[in-house]
């Protein structure tokens, strides 16, 4: 079973969401060693720990016993409900962005949007709109 917490920096209201299969604390401790060490694989949550005391960060469990096969589907819940800062581009931000990103180009590709317009307000190519439509049109692969 997993849980899926948030780290949060109590002074600025930052959060970091992460999962677990372990104990959830041996986990606070794990980043807190890694923060302290400054080999954290996040690097804003890096940067929000410089300088700053243990007692401005909080420790929540938001969701716990949730089935492996549901881990990222419930991080990526929490992940779009709290909207994490300190997340940086750990695979699960990637995932998300990407994921994110698929939606929203498929909602402007229905909509029947320009490839222009929607290449320029999603900083993507316009052959990569042209596999998404597609994809769209023909389902999924």
């Amino acid at each position: 079973m997993i849980t899926i917490y948030q780290i949060k920096k109590i002074s600025t209201g930052d959060s970091y969401i992460g999962s677990t299969s372990g104990w959830p604390f041996g986990r606070w401790t794990d980043h807190f060693s890694t923060l302290q060490r400054n080999k954290h694989h996040s690097k804003p949550f890096q940067e929000a720990y410089v300088g700053s005391d243990l007692s401005d960060w909080q420790f929540n469990i938001l969701e716990s016993n949730v089935p492996t096969a549901n881990r990222f589907i419930r991080e990526r819940h929490w992940y779009e409900l709290v909207q994490p800062t300190l997340n940086g581009t750990s695979h699960i931000s990637k995932a998300i962005a990407r994921d994110v990103l698929y939606d929203r180009a498929d909602d402007l590709i229905s909509q029947g949007i320009s490839y222009r317009k929607i290449s320029a307000e999603l900083g993507c190519s316009i052959g990569w709109l042209s596999n998404r439509n597609r994809r769209f049109i023909d389902g999924p692969v």
